[in-house]
């Protein structure tokens, strides 16, 4: 597969070109990475609660628009809504650290300055990063997988190819399971070195192979 922007040959299992990460495939599955980023970012919005809810709300409606209209035409409507919710709520934020900077101006000059930082610097500049954050954990990657989101969903995998947390499920099975046999084999080894069927410094070679997965 040719890259369309600067000819460079990628391969079919590749989203974006290896050369100037122009979208080449978009229907593909998320990967691993993009899948956590996805559910952390969500997470995240349902830690803030406050300020989260809203987003939570439009992205969640965006993800069904597209599914329910098979289009991705409404990707970059729900990004301008979601810019208009934080232009919205860090001017009210900023409005309401500069009334209470006034009030507090006659009696508590340091603190009147304070909160007059806060609505002129870090207000608008958490309510830019969120942005920021929202674009590279969501709009980017639903983007990045259009085609395949909208006709097999976000967590959807090739037909016959286990899920995502089927996947994660059978890792950590595999995880514990090796480490019950090292333990396992460890056991048997001791044992035998207390009954004295084998010396030290075999029971320390053996030791070894086993936490290296030789044994």
């Amino acid at each position: 597969m040719f890259c369309k922007e600067c000819g460079t040959e990628n391969i079919k299992t590749q989203v974006e070109c290896i050369k100037c990460k122009t979208i080449i495939n978009s229907n593909l599955p998320l990967d691993g990475t993009e899948r956590i980023m996805i559910i952390g970012y969500f997470v995240g919005l349902v830690a803030t609660i406050f300020f989260g809810i809203i987003p939570i709300i439009i992205c969640l409606g965006l993800i069904f628009i597209i599914k329910k209209d098979k289009s991705i035409k409404s990707l970059e409507s729900g990004k301008k809504i979601f810019l208009g919710y934080l232009i919205l709520l860090g001017y009210i934020l900023s409005i309401s650290c500069f009334v209470v900077a006034e009030d507090y101006a006659k009696y508590y000059p340091h603190d009147a300055r304070n909160y007059n930082i806060l609505g002129l610097i870090v207000v608008p500049l958490g309510a830019y990063l969120i942005y920021l954050i929202s674009n590279i954990l969501f709009f980017n990657i639903i983007k990045k997988h259009e085609e395949w989101i909208i006709n097999n969903g976000i967590f959807a995998d090739f037909k016959g190819e286990k899920s995502f947390i089927e996947k994660t499920t059978e890792k950590i099975q595999t995880i514990q399971k090796e480490s019950t046999n090292t333990a396992d084999e460890l056991l048997k080894w001791a044992e035998l070195k207390e009954k004295g069927l084998i010396t030290d410094e075999e029971f320390q070679k053996a030791k070894e192979k086993i936490l290296e997965g030789k044994l």
